[in-house]
């Protein structure tokens, strides 16, 4: 796989374990709908 400019893999372990975790879902929540742009009020399909 290429390394991509700005990721390696700290950042990518970090990621996953603060975002693929129980505890990180409302932090994931907020992210994609910071990135995704969702109007506010309005939250992803994600439950």
């Amino acid at each position: 796989m290429p390394a991509i400019k700005g990721i390696n893999r700290i950042n990518d372990y970090a990621f996953k374990r603060i975002m693929g975790s129980e505890e990180g879902k409302e932090a994931l929540l907020g992210f994609l709908n910071a990135v995704l742009k969702s109007p506010p009020g309005k939250r992803t399909g994600l439950y």
